[in-house]
């Protein structure tokens, strides 16, 4: 008995670190509308190569729909997850994610949603990344070269690390 009960401990312990764990070679992508699975693929592919511009389309291996059960009256579509081959295409994406300004900047002006394009993080990397984003938009207020890799933030060269963290 105490054996089962020490499997179903182990087992709980894994399931909850896999589920911590990010998707690799993920992205996050908001405001492309409700489709089918299939129409959902090939609208990302589109946005990928039309209006990110990317010379050659990532290598998709699927697409999932998140959070589907939204608050009454929220018209914004779920978040889209997005998982490529390689994380080649993940860099590529994200690079390429300042070409979405002048389509968003149509979209807005037309009341549609805009895109917008992030990596895809752990639980405590958003809490951690949120925790210093107030950092980022001064720094930014400020004229500062300020920039993100994953959930760390760097603003002129140093690493941010929320006040009373210095890792």
């Amino acid at each position: 008995m105490a054996d089962m009960q020490k499997q179903q401990q182990v087992a709980t312990a894994q399931a909850t670190v896999l589920a911590a764990e990010p998707v690799l070679n993920a992205i996050i992508l908001s405001g492309i509308d409700e489709l089918p699975d299939t129409e959902t693929e090939q609208r990302i592919t589109e946005v990928l190569t039309q209006d990110l511009q990317l010379s050659e389309p990532p290598r998709i291996r699927s697409v999932a729909r998140l959070g589907t059960n939204r608050p009454e009256g929220d018209a914004k579509p779920p978040k889209v997850l997005v998982e490529f081959d390689c994380d080649k295409d993940v860099l590529a994406v994200l690079r390429a994610a300042r070409n979405l300004r002048k389509y968003n900047e149509e979209a807005k002006a037309a009341g549609k949603l805009a895109i917008g394009i992030e990596r895809s993080l752990t639980e405590a990397q958003r809490k951690h990344k949120n925790s210093i984003w107030a950092s980022f938009k001064s720094a930014r207020d400020d004229g500062k070269r300020a920039w993100w890799r994953g959930h760390r933030l760097f603003i002129e060269g140093e690493e941010v690390f929320p006040i009373g963290n210095s890792s």
